[in-house]
Order: C-alpha cells, then sequence, then structure tokens
C-alpha cells in the first residue's frame, strides 16, 4: 500500500508502467474495501452482542423485579391466593355476608365475550331468606295472647272475636353448657350369718378406667380440640367457667388414650376410603418433640386421606409418618383402584400407570402458579381493567376463577350434571 499520494509529475510515461500502476492502485483499494467491511463487519457483530447482552440484562432485570414483588407480597402481602371478589373480609364479614346474602355473590365482572357453559337443569336452592330451624330440635311455646276485654267487637260488643289463626315467629334460645356428676352407686351384700364373702354387682364399662372422664366429656374434648381448633388450654379455661378443676395435662393424657380407643374405627376408615372410587391425597409438614431419632427442628408429615364409598358422606384419615416418602403414600393407598387427585409432588408419580388408579391434578395448585406470576408482575396486573390487554398469568387466573364460580352456582347439582 501506498504511503504518499500519487501525483502527475510521478506518472510513468510508458503505457504498460500505466497499466501496471492502475492494477497495483485498484488492488490496493480493493484491499482497503476488504478491510472496511471486515471493520464494519465486526463493530454490527459486537453491536450484536451487546444488544443482546443488554436484552439478557434487561429481562434479567424484569425477572429479578418481579421476584422482589413476589417476595415482597409474599412477606407482607395477603397469603391467599383467591381473587377480590371471592374475598370476605375479617372486619366487614358480616356486611359482606349480608350483601352476598341479598344479592348474589358480590363483585362478579361480567365479561360477555367469555365463552358459555351449558349444563342440565337442576333444582338449585335459593340464595337469600332465613333457614327453618332443625325439627329435631325441642320446641316450647310461648303465647301471647290479647286481654280478654279486646276480644269482643268494636262494632257489636255482644259478640266475641273468634280465633281465626295465628301468627309464629320460631327463636333459637341457647342454653350455655351444664355439667352433671354421675354418682354410680353398687350396693354391696353379705350374710349376716354365714359370712361368705361379699357380693356386688360389677364397675360399669369405661372408656379410661378409673379415671372421671365419661363418653360424652372426652366427646367434647376431642370435638373441640380437632373440630372446632379449641387447644387444651383453652379449654382449661372453659371448663374452670362452670367451676371444674380438669387440667390440660390431664386432657391430653385422655387424648393419647383415647387415640388408642379409637384404632378399630380408623382402620374401618381407612377400608372405606379404599374401596371408594375417588381419593384426594395431601401430606404436611408436621414437627415432633423429643421424637427419637430425630432433630426436634427436623420435618415430619402428617398424611391426610379424603374419600369413601359414600361421595356424599366423605371420610378423612389422618397419619403421622416421619418421612415424606412415597412409599407412604403407597402403603395408606394399597389396594385402590379409582381417581387419585393429587398435587404436583413427585412422591405420588408412582401411581401413574399403575392399573386400574387415574392419577388426576388440582387446579388450586395450577392457579398458585399464576396467582404467583400476577404478583411478580406489581400492580399493573393485579385487577382486570375491561379492555385492557391481559398477560398470560392474568388470562389464566381469570379463566380458573370463572370455573371455581360456575362449580360453587352448582352445588346442588348431582354427579353427572356437574361433570356435564
Amino acid at each position: 500500500m501506498r504511503d504518499m499520494k500519487t501525483t502527475p509529475a510521478d506518472l510513468p510515461d510508458s503505457i504498460e508502467d500505466l497499466r501496471a500502476l492502475i492494477f497495483l492502485q485498484a488492488e490496493e483499494h480493493e484491499e482497503e474495501k476488504q478491510q472496511l467491511e471486515l471493520k464494519v463487519a465486526e463493530q454490527e457483530h459486537a453491536i450484536a452482542e451487546q444488544e443482546q447482552t443488554v436484552s439478557e440484562y434487561s429481562e434479567e432485570i424484569s425477572q429479578l423485579r418481579e421476584y422482589i414483588r413476589l417476595l415482597k407480597s409474599q412477606r407482607f402481602g395477603p397469603s391467599s391466593e383467591r381473587s377480590v371478589f371471592e374475598q370476605m373480609g375479617l372486619f366487614n364479614e358480616a356486611e359482606a355476608a349480608a350483601d352476598e346474602g341479598s344479592d348474589g355473590e358480590t363483585g362478579a365482572q361480567a365479561e360477555g365475550d367469555e365463552p358459555s357453559i351449558e349444563v342440565p337443569a337442576h333444582t338449585r336452592r335459593k340464595r337469600g331468606g332465613r333457614r327453618p330451624l332443625p325439627t329435631f330440635i325441642p320446641r316450647e311455646e310461648i303465647v301471647h295472647d290479647v286481654p280478654e276485654e279486646e276480644k269482643i267487637c268494636r262494632n257489636d260488643p255482644g259478640h266475641q272475636l273468634a280465633r281465626i289463626g295465628e301468627e309464629k315467629l320460631e327463636q333459637l334460645f341457647f342454653i350455655p353448657a351444664t355439667a352433671k356428676v354421675l354418682v354410680h352407686v353398687r350396693p354391696k351384700y353379705a350374710c349376716p350369718s354365714c359370712k361368705d364373702g361379699v357380693k356386688v354387682a360389677p364397675p360399669p364399662p369405661q372408656p379410661i378406667p378409673k379415671s372421671f372422664a365419661t363418653p360424652s366429656l372426652l366427646a367434647q374434648i376431642v370435638t373441640s380440640k380437632y373440630a372446632d381448633g379449641l387447644p387444651l388450654y383453652r379449654q382449661e379455661k372453659i371448663f374452670s367457667r362452670i367451676g371444674v378443676d380438669l387440667s390440660r395435662a390431664t386432657m391430653a393424657s385422655w387424648v393419647i388414650r383415647m387415640g388408642d380407643l379409637v384404632v378399630p374405627l380408623l382402620d374401618y376408615a381407612l377400608d372405606e376410603i379404599r374401596n371408594g372410587s375417588y381419593v384426594q391425597a395431601d401430606e404436611t409438614p408436621f414437627q415432633v418433640l423429643k421424637e427419637d431419632g430425630k432433630r426436634a427442628t427436623s420435618k415430619s408429615y402428617l398424611w391426610a386421606l379424603r374419600g369413601g364409598t359414600e361421595p356424599e358422606h366423605p371420610l378423612l384419615y389422618y397419619e403421622y409418618a416421619p418421612t415424606r416418602s412415597g412409599e407412604v403414600a403407597q402403603r395408606l393407598l394399597e389396594g385402590f383402584e379409582g381417581f387419585l387427585h393429587t398435587d404436583g409432588y413427585w412422591g405420588y408419580d408412582g401411581f401413574d400407570g399403575q392399573p386400574g388408579v387415574v392419577h388426576v391434578g388440582c387446579f388450586a395448585h395450577a392457579r398458585r402458579k399464576f396467582n404467583e406470576a400476577l404478583r411478580g408482575q406489581g400492580k399493573s396486573q393485579k385487577k382486570s381493567k375491561p379492555g385492557a390487554k391481559k398477560s398470560l398469568a392474568r388470562q389464566g387466573f381469570d379463566q380458573i376463577n370463572k370455573l371455581y364460580k360456575i362449580e360453587r352456582g352448582y352445588g346442588d347439582a348431582t354427579g353427572e350434571e356437574r361433570y356435564a
């Protein structure tokens, strides 16, 4: 490549030399052009790499922002996954329930662009109105009659008013919990002459011998604890208010004893669940203190099964296990054939392809992922505005909620109608 510009004085006189000079300059020009194109290509490649890097960083920043919003929502926001129109606030529960009873579903958004679902006609319970009180509760009539002097016709004092009917108003009268002491008396008999022994009736069978606990008292304790969520220390205070000194330690001992008493009933419930055609299964962490071979901070699990041979009256079965292994589920559901409804935990994967078992998933767990995506997207996607373009997370979340809303409207339908 020439370093200096060629002047007319530098040009050769012969045609051959001129031709050689032109060819040389053409080669140099082509070389410069190729080098320039190479530099441009390198710059374009560098720019493309930078743009790709910027795009990756922008996507990562967006994901991190969504992750931060999700963490903030989980840390400081409500834990419920239900949408706004499904929730009933803690402080406005009475007002919200009253509005729902008079106007039906509250806060539902009408959107005509969604597909409709038709189901066979059936009878639905009328919303609103007061339900009649159960007939098995004893009735006590209180007659509120008009005075005798007012039972005379005001137009003709010689005629007595005739009773043509009556108006009734039923109200529920609540009697606070009462207790009584059962005194079991067993007379003793002996012969005053020969004094050959003493006869006495055998003691009545008791669920927990040598204790003052009756079956009704034990049933009250376990029902309050497990069905109503009343801890034993609160029950201790309740009994104290009616003058009964019953410590939580004593009740705890009774609860453990009752666990042994109901083993035959639990075995029967498990067999009924296995013989049913549909089972819901789940497991939850359960911390156990002072367990042999395990630290107090380690996790154990409480397994739950729901099903049975009577769909209208499903049974619930709970069993403790120190592990979350799928072998526990296989043991609990040994011999079961039908639909097994679980979340996405891999411990249930052993039922996939098992003869006679159809493993189905849970819509609530699917909705949870859409809800997490919405929380990560921030306030712009928390509420669905008419006409606004919805994100995929909002579309999925709203669609699942519509299915739940339809399902709630057919609570009294038969299985076939719900399937349709």
